[in-house]
């Protein structure tokens, strides 16, 4: 038998059997600060979600500070929905339209009319 395969065949079947496994979402990938602000927004709705490095995605998210929310994906359609609907009611109570025409969407850094691209977070705008 090869090195590192041998073993209980039950325990090694019951390790390889994600069946019972719940499925995990990615809600959110961003900088701390924002993943608090959608975390404690999910957490004021009702839906349980953990906060881990993004780094688990992918090399592409290494040394760039960026984190990652998740939550059974049973949840998060309907806690997607209700989150972009809070976030809209926090955006029209705390900015008027003025304020938020030459700010990313993203991260609220200041643009310029000619910018296809957010200079902070690398947003594309078209």
């Amino acid at each position: 038998m090869p090195k590192g395969q041998g073993g209980n065949p039950k325990i090694q079947k019951s390790m390889n059997d994600t069946s019972s496994t719940p499925r995990i979402a990615v809600m959110f990938v961003g900088g701390l600060d924002d993943c608090k602000y959608t975390m404690k927004i999910l957490d004021d709705l009702g839906f349980p979600c953990a906060l881990d490095v993004a780094e688990k995605m992918g090399p592409q998210y290494a040394n760039r500070g960026y984190y990652i929310i998740t939550m059974p994906e049973e949840n998060a359609q309907q806690a997607k929905e209700l989150m972009e609907q809070k976030i809209r009611e926090d955006l029209e109570i705390n900015n008027s339209p003025e304020e938020l025409e030459n700010k990313c969407p993203a991260c609220g850094a200041d643009l310029s009319a000619d910018h296809t691209e957010c200079p902070d977070c690398g947003l594309n705008f078209g």
